[in-house]
């Protein structure tokens, strides 16, 4: 490297070594199942989710995780603090002993895998449009490209290629994940505590 930078390896092309990849690193169908390690900890980001950078949406992703997690556990600790399941506060302290965190921690999952398994969607699709060969895949692809009216403003139409679609991207990128957020709490408030302070048996979040 330091050769090529002195311009002493000449040109850089004829430096530079050639590798050839048989299999991609990271498997674009990872899945973030498991995210809740134990009854007190999760993980969010790429430790939870690693996914292939054809859609520039990893940190985005590891951003609504931080959001969410956030705002549930907020939503907890208000909860937390005016119950008799805890003692009277709404502190950070309070909210990770308290008996609903584990089940909250699977509902936080729950919650994420659809973004992630709806990203990694686009992404792989991106990959492979992206490094089509020369060729007929090739020029079909650029046709879709130059058919398309990329005006500002201009809503996107309906196209098999997800960067393209309408649906998708407003999917991708206009989900409200902190609505989403309140309004299953809202249902897992109602199954798993409440459930638990008139004695019923816990019943966590399912898929």
């Amino acid at each position: 490297m330091e050769d090529m930078l002195s311009g002493r390896a000449g040109k850089v092309d004829q430096g530079m070594p050639q590798f050839r990849l048989e299999q991609p690193v990271i498997s674009p169908r990872i899945s973030p199942s498991n995210c809740r390690l134990s009854n007190q900890f999760t993980i969010i980001g790429d430790a939870c989710h690693a996914s292939l950078p054809f859609q520039a949406q990893g940190a985005s992703l590891a951003v609504e995780d931080g959001a969410v997690l956030g705002r549930l556990l907020g939503l907890l600790a208000s909860h937390t603090s005016s119950s008799s399941l805890t003692p009277s506060s709404a502190s950070l302290t309070s909210t990770v002993s308290d008996p609903g965190l584990p089940s909250l921690l699977e509902l936080y999952a729950a919650l994420r895998k659809p973004r992630v398994r709806l990203h990694n969607a686009g992404t792989e699709q991106n990959g492979m449009y992206y490094h089509f060969q020369d060729g007929p895949e090739q020029r079909r692809r650029d046709e879709m490209l130059h058919s398309v009216d990329w005006s500002v403003g201009r809503e996107l139409g309906s196209c098999e290629w997800t960067l393209m679609d309408g649906k998708y991207q407003r999917e991708m990128l206009g989900f409200d994940v902190i609505e989403e957020a309140e309004r299953m709490f809202k249902g897992w408030l109602a199954r798993d505590i409440n459930g638990r302070e008139k004695g019923h048996p816990k019943v966590g979040h399912s898929e």
